[in-house]
């Protein structure tokens, strides 16, 4: 017996026209809201100008959540890493025998330049020895 195999298990079925079940969700609730604002600012005596502003721009921001990609990432999920991005630290310091890096914040560790050694110091061809000694550790792996 022969049998089909999907090629393409990544990508999400879609439902009309080329727009998935996420989408289509995302739209209806989207425009849902939008269209309450709208009506709302209608009724309360605003004009169809000032009222249609804030819908229009709601409106918008729902076609991107729902259709824009950058850099194969949907629109949220990118604004997410941006701020994801930003509110963490950008400069990690390394402190022997800590493990993890995030069990520890920057504030914990003083700078690399500051830290003095309590042995004499190396010779050049000790130092020497010793990277080798690492790089070949870290190849190895």
């Amino acid at each position: 017996m022969q049998y089909k195999i999907p090629q393409n298990v990544q990508r999400e079925d879609t439902i009309f026209l080329n727009v998935t079940f996420k989408q289509l969700l995302i739209l209806l609730v989207g425009g849902g809201i939008s269209y309450s604002i709208y009506i709302i600012l209608a009724k309360s005596g605003q004009s169809q100008v000032t009222a249609g502003a804030p819908a229009i721009f709601l409106a918008f921001v729902t076609l991107a959540v729902a259709f824009l990609k950058i850099r194969d990432m949907n629109f949220l999920e990118a604004v997410l890493y941006y701020i994801e991005y930003s509110m963490k630290p950008k400069i990690r310091y390394w402190k022997m025998g800590a493990g993890d890096l995030n069990s520890f914040s920057s504030t914990d560790v003083t700078p690399a330049k500051k830290i003095t050694s309590s042995k004499a110091e190396l010779t050049e061809t000790e130092r020497r020895n010793k990277l080798l000694e690492i790089s070949r550790k870290v190849n190895s792996l």
